[in-house]
């Protein structure tokens, strides 16, 4: 996001973090992985950045963070392009979430 943007885009989710919460609905940001040549054409300040943000929100909701931009269990013939999986690393990235993040965030078992 755009640092002239950030102070809206920022007001915004927290409002809409705050209706979450108020709905008893249960929040967890994700980010989802690439392959890492476009991993390392990330600007090292905007990923701080987000993350302060993250780490801001996580103070004040009940939110939870989990970052696999790179992921190792992902390899190159899991992606469609440097940052798109492809159906086996989709299926894939979806067993991850549903085994690491649901069963134990939703109590599924």
């Amino acid at each position: 996001m755009k640092k002239e943007n950030s102070g809206e885009i920022i007001s915004s989710l927290r409002k809409t973090l705050a209706q979450l919460e108020k709905s008893g609905i249960r929040i967890f940001f994700v980010t989802s992985p690439v392959y890492k040549t476009y991993y390392s054409h990330f600007d090292p300040v905007r990923v701080n950045d987000n993350l302060a943000i993250i780490k801001e929100l996580y103070r004040d909701f009940p939110v939870i963070y989990h970052d696999y931009s790179q992921d190792p269990r992902f390899s190159k013939e899991d992606f469609y392009d440097n940052d798109h999986l492809n159906h086996n690393g989709a299926y894939q990235f979806s067993r991850i979430l549903d085994e690491e993040l649901l069963s134990s965030f939703c109590g599924k078992e």
